[in-house]
């Protein structure tokens, strides 16, 4: 099977440095600390205590170059190829051009035996064809499955993405090492 996997808090842990920053630099004056159980909206500024400022950071030089791995992504990654399965690599970038290049850089650190081949970098994921998604996004999720009927999308659990159209749904965010053999469990 061909199996499209993201990035940004499917294999990469975004969230957590992406919130230590935002919180440090941006959070308003007097408001709570965010944590991820507080983002309700994919869409970041949209949830409480976050603004427009948020972008910055992820738009920031360098960011996604050394953001920690996912726990059980990587071992899934591998255990899914040498199942026999074509695993791409297919993340969104952010508006900085410097986030293709960094999302390039960890996957040749991280993912070893990732063939360059196997990477896709696009903000419009429903134009790629495959048999699976794995993707936490539930827009992306949303415009895959509407251009890719007969395919399967599966998701970590976060607060953002439980009412997805995502047909593998694993809990959760807190642990996703778990979460990792769930999702293995159905495909394999």
């Amino acid at each position: 099977m061909d199996i499209l996997i993201d990035l940004d808090n499917i294999l990469v842990d975004t969230y957590k440095i992406w919130l230590k920053a935002y919180n440090l630099f941006y959070l308003p004056k007097g408001a709570e600390e965010v944590k991820i159980e507080d983002l309700t909206n994919f869409e970041m500024d949209k949830n409480k205590n976050v603004n427009g400022n948020i972008w910055k950071i992820i738009d920031s030089d360098g960011f996604f170059k050394d953001l920690p791995e996912i726990e059980g992504g990587v071992w899934a990654v591998e255990k899914l190829q040498k199942a026999g399965h074509n695993v791409i690599i297919c993340s969104s970038p952010s508006k900085n051009i410097g986030s293709w290049t960094d999302k390039i850089y960890w996957i040749q650190n991280h993912l070893k035996i990732m063939s360059n081949k196997n990477i896709i970098l696009t903000g419009s994921k429903q134009l790629v064809m495959a048999d699976i998604l794995i993707d936490d996004s539930p827009k992306n999720a949303y415009n895959w499955r509407k251009k890719n009927p007969k395919g399967i999308v599966a998701q970590i659990n976060w607060p953002y993405n439980l009412n997805s159209v995502a047909q593998i749904k694993a809990d959760s965010w807190e642990d996703t090492k778990s979460a990792w053999q769930t999702i293995l469990g159905k495909i394999l």
